[in-house]
């Protein structure tokens, strides 16, 4: 999945809302999937760092050439 599918699909499970426990107030449906998602979107954004440093060395290591 891409950032943007990522966030599209937060924003639609957000909106769709979730199932509560009247007693607990826990969030019985939709609770993995939200965490799930939030997962996957930490990651990806965790990578582009590393992905923008990879491509300055190349870059830097092109231009000794």
């Amino acid at each position: 999945m891409t950032l943007y599918e990522i966030d599209q699909a937060i924003y639609e499970l957000l909106n769709r809302g979730f199932t509560v426990d009247e007693e607990t107030g826990e969030i019985i449906d939709g609770a993995e999937e939200l965490e799930q998602l939030q997962l996957e979107r930490s990651q990806k954004l965790g990578e582009r760092p590393v992905c923008l440093s990879h491509q300055n060395a190349c870059l830097e290591q092109s231009k000794q050439w």
